[in-house]
């Protein structure tokens, strides 16, 4: 009995003020912040055999910790070179755009130059036939490419143009005379080359049953001064010149060839000296 109530008094002398205090303790720490966990933990690594346990813990959380790091850093690491990669190819695809933009703008600037260069030939052939009588132009257009003589007829002066008109069969001067309406619409919204394939389409295979004997157009040529016969064949579609040079006397075509361009007198002499 009495050794019970040692124990009992011992117990409540003792280890309950001893409990209570350090729950007071810790509620005291917890309530200013203190990561009493941490605290327990460095205590119980100072601790022999106990200390050994809290220490591994320890060392686990720490390992993972700079696992997580070490995953946080490479994947830092890769979503810079996505974007890097990303910001590359942004540049690339801007330069291609770019230099589309620029083949686009060449192509069309090269299409506009050429067409220029082409339509300032047809002019020089319309004022050629416009100083020639109407008669004589007649049977020269009559004789052109359908597409090249629409053309043609478009670059010369009105006057000159109904003139010319009037030396066509009629039906000719019929059909000329609405594709030249045709074409003045049209190429207001294309380039006047396309506008003019384009509306003389339709009648393209009508108008070639229209041109002459040869024969009969080179008397026209013989006619006219070299000058003047060698600016509107060198003008001409190549075919159609070649068809004209060949039914000319030698002296005649040596006189137009002479008065042409070196290098178009040329290359129409190695066309003439190859049929021979």
């Amino acid at each position: 009995m009495k050794l019970s109530r040692a124990l009992a008094r011992f117990f409540m002398l003792g280890i309950v003020p001893f409990l209570f205090t350090i729950v007071v303790t810790v509620a005291l720490l917890m309530f200013l912040g203190v990561d009493v966990a941490q605290e327990v933990a460095k205590v119980g690594q100072r601790l022999p055999l106990v200390g050994t346990f809290f220490s591994e813990k320890d060392r686990s959380a720490e390992l993972a910790q700079r696992k997580i790091e070490q995953l946080t850093e490479e994947l830092n690491e890769k979503n810079e070179t996505i974007e890097q990669l990303t910001q590359e190819i942004e540049a690339e695809k801007k330069k291609t755009e770019e230099l589309m933009e620029e083949n686009r703008e060449r192509a069309e600037r090269e299409a506009s130059e050429a067409e220029e260069m082409t339509v300032k030939s047809y002019k020089q052939i319309a004022k050629k036939l416009e100083g020639m009588f109407a008669s004589k132009s007649a049977l020269i257009l009559s004789e052109m490419p359908p597409a090249e003589a629409l053309l043609t007829l478009h670059l010369m002066h009105s006057t000159a143009q109904s003139q010319l008109l009037g030396k066509l069969p009629p039906e000719q001067a019929a059909v000329y005379t609405v594709l030249l309406k045709d074409l003045e619409q049209s190429s207001n919204n294309m380039p006047l080359l396309q506008a003019a394939n384009e509306v003389i389409a339709p009648y393209e295979d009508l108008m070639r049953e229209w041109q002459e004997d040869p024969a009969e157009w080179a008397l026209m040529f013989a006619n006219m001064q070299p000058s003047d016969a060698a600016a509107i064949l060198s003008e001409m579609n190549q075919g159609t010149a070649l068809r004209i040079l060949r039914e000319l006397e030698a002296g005649t075509r040596a006189a137009i060839l002479s008065s042409m361009e070196a290098q178009t007198a040329s290359r129409f002499s190695q066309q003439l000296v190859g049929d021979s």
